[in-house]
């Protein structure tokens, strides 16, 4: 591995093995972690466009399509970085550290969820600029949440959120 990589996944690893180490005892704090990282599971793609629709359908009519070809070119980025990182995850990697959650695939670089979190604040700020602090609020904790829950790196959670904000407004 080369010297700089190795440095960033030795800081990746002081800050998982650092936010592993307040998860012991928060049973409830661990359910809150859980539920919001649910919120980034890609039930709001399509819950968001729907009431937004039924609120605002002459703003749906610019953001619908927005979405869902952003949604398409973040997957496939997405998708690609993954298949050619082919990072293994926290848990798998870590001795010690158990997730969570389990994960949807098996590599955790980038975040998906994070990906997806940001694009969708991004293009709903845009439309929605006074709910963009809490949209921007929730992506943040989507990506927070899954590196409380072992399933992703802080890296892979800043990549994530550069992907999906850099598609996001691509497609503003």
């Amino acid at each position: 591995m080369r010297p700089f990589l190795h440095k960033i996944q030795l800081w990746d690893q002081s800050i998982l093995l650092q936010v592993y180490s307040i998860r012991t005892g928060r049973s409830r704090f661990n359910q809150l972690m859980i539920f919001i990282t649910h919120t980034g599971d890609g039930y709001l793609f399509i819950l968001a466009p729907v009431l937004t629709y039924y609120f605002s359908p002459e703003i749906a009519f610019q953001l619908i399509p927005a979405l869902f070809s952003g949604i398409r070119i973040e997957r496939l980025f997405y998708y690609i970085i993954k298949r050619g990182f082919k990072r293994d995850r926290p848990f798998q990697v870590q001795l010690g550290i158990n997730n969570l959650v389990n994960p949807s695939d098996k590599f955790s670089f980038p975040s998906g969820h994070t990906s997806a979190a940001f694009l969708l604040a991004v293009q709903f700020s845009h439309q929605y600029p006074l709910i963009a602090p809490l949209l921007f609020i929730w992506a943040t904790m989507v990506g927070i949440s899954r590196v409380y829950l072992s399933v992703h790196y802080p890296t892979d959670i800043l990549a994530g959120a550069c992907l999906g904000s850099i598609i996001g407004i691509g497609f503003i």
